[in-house]
């Protein structure tokens, strides 16, 4: 039986599916990794190599994934985004600063 060379393959219809713009946190890196957490989801490895050099943990990185024609081909272009990192710093602060408490005089716990 003659295959059709025209028709999608299951694994080339999940490739174009994560194409598109994501934005990576840098939870942490080392010498050849980097955690990155995926669009606010979920923390995972990728080699550092992926990772701008002069980025550092807490910068929020914009990440386009394109999918070529027939899902041969997938280009990945990674650069830091300062608007986010502000973001993402500034909504941090502002967590702290509801979690901490202007009545609390610091000092030991008392049980």
């Amino acid at each position: 039986m003659a295959k059709n060379s025209n028709a999608k393959r299951p694994d080339q219809a999940a490739a174009v599916d994560r194409g598109g713009r994501h934005a990576w946190a840098i939870d942490r890196l080392e010498e050849g990794t980097a955690s990155v957490e995926h669009d606010g989801d979920r923390v995972f490895h990728v080699p550092r190599a992926l990772i701008p050099i002069h980025a550092r943990e807490g910068d929020v990185l914009d990440v386009r994934i394109t999918i070529g024609a027939g899902g041969e081909l997938v280009t990945t272009s990674v650069r830091i985004d300062p608007a986010a990192t502000r973001a993402a710093n500034d909504a941090s602060a502002l967590q702290v600063k509801r979690v901490s408490r202007a009545d609390d005089p610091g000092g030991d716990i008392v049980l």
